[in-house]
């Protein structure tokens, strides 16, 4: 299958594109550790985030804050 046409398939059935649609499970994940106390650097390796500096941007573009402001609410 090309992969254009794998994109636009999982995109229709989806309704995300697949690298969105992983940043939203990853985010969600996130969440639910940050919930339960585990450190932000933790998270980022975990998740696979590049390192801890782009968790934390990636984190605030979709939640509109930082990781420790959503972990203290």
């Amino acid at each position: 299958m090309n992969k254009y046409h794998l994109i636009r398939a999982f995109s229709r059935e989806v309704g995300l594109p697949p690298h969105t649609f992983q940043t939203a499970v990853r985010i969600t994940r996130a969440q639910r550790l940050l919930k339960q106390g585990v450190p932000s650097a933790w998270i980022a390796a975990q998740l696979g985030f590049a390192d801890q500096s782009h968790f934390i941007r990636t984190f605030r573009r979709w939640r509109h804050v930082t990781p420790n402001e959503f972990a203290e609410r």
